[in-house]
């Protein structure tokens, strides 16, 4: 499977520590998350961008 991904989205994933082959699987899981918080009436990201900002942010205050 083939993603396009935005160069912040790929600089977002590298400093996750996300291997470039390992960037499908993260899209993917995204897309099931968000599937999963729209089904049960929870607000969704907006976007990949998003979702990985959000992720980032929680690595960086559990890191603190």
């Amino acid at each position: 499977m083939v993603i396009d991904i935005t160069k912040r989205e790929e600089e977002l994933l590298e400093l996750l520590g996300v291997a470039w082959n390992g960037w499908q699987y993260e899209h993917q899981d995204f897309l099931e998350l968000n599937f999963e918080l729209s089904a049960n009436g929870v607000p969704t990201y907006k976007s990949f961008e998003e979702y990985l900002e959000g992720r980032l942010e929680y690595k960086q205050r559990i890191a603190a």
